[in-house]
């Protein structure tokens, strides 16, 4: 029990902190920006010597110094590329399901006009949640491989098939319980509004729009305790869990 405990804080607590690194990230991105436009602009002697770099600079920026405690205490840059992978797929994934919804339905009117509509209303909504999964694993293990090459290549410095298959497994074990109870709500909740007389498009975007923000307050638990987010105190729960898995056994003997 105070294990369960101390895992829920440590959800909390990393979830916190991930957003946190994420604002204070895009914040110094574009203060970063805005130096180097500045320096574009003002900077009359490109050879001045005592011109200071971004690198130096970002040091004494209002925020900096407070991200990198995060990322000291927390470990929260696992956290960030795993923001940043989902942000990236769940783009795609939503606007995957506008025109299919709209073409699933024009190949319903087109060759089965006469089917029942409620069943034609479960097809719609089955047909455009697959193609929102197709999309949305694809681009969110595109992206994770991108971000986190480290974690994908062999001995030999290329990129494993076998790991990436292996972090496929984590992502979908990762999202599973959400994504189920995502595809009830979905097919249930799209062929509602088709019912009432709603756009396929339209359907489709209210469910997701419903969704989204369960996913994001999620996310970040489901990826921690899946193993598609790595940080030192995940690493170290399971190393416990394989050390207490080895001397088990060894004492019931």
């Amino acid at each position: 029990m105070a294990k369960k405990l101390e895992k829920l804080l440590y959800d909390v607590k990393y979830t916190a902190g991930s957003y946190a690194d994420s604002g204070l990230s895009m914040y110094l991105s574009v203060l970063e920006k805005g130096y180097g436009i500045k320096d574009a602009i003002f900077n009359i002697n490109p050879k001045d010597t005592d011109k200071k770099s971004w690198d130096e600079v970002k040091e004494y920026t209002p925020g900096y110094k407070l991200r990198e405690k995060l990322r000291d205490s927390l470990d929260t840059e696992p956290g960030i590329k795993y923001l940043q992978s989902n942000l990236v797929a769940t783009i795609p994934f939503f606007f995957s399901g506008l025109p299919a919804a709209e073409l699933a339905q024009a190949g319903l009117d087109k060759y089965f006009p006469d089917a029942n509509p409620i069943v034609g209303y479960v097809t719609n909504s089955i047909a455009t949640l697959g193609s929102q999964m197709i999309t949305g694993y694809t681009v969110f293990m595109a992206n994770e491989v991108r971000n986190n090459r480290e974690k994908y290549i062999d001995e030999n410095g290329n990129l494993s098939k076998r790991k990436i298959l292996q972090g496929l497994g984590k992502t979908v074990k990762a999202f599973l319980s959400f994504d189920a109870t995502y595809s009830v709500v979905k097919i249930a909740g799209q062929s509602l509004f088709l019912h009432q007389g709603r756009d396929p498009w339209e359907a489709s975007a209210m469910i997701d729009g419903i969704a989204f923000p369960a996913w994001w307050t999620l996310t970040i638990p489901l990826g921690l305790h899946n193993g598609v987010i790595e940080t030192r105190q995940t690493k170290e729960w399971e190393t416990d869990k394989e050390t207490s898995s080895i001397i088990h056994p060894i004492q019931t003997q």
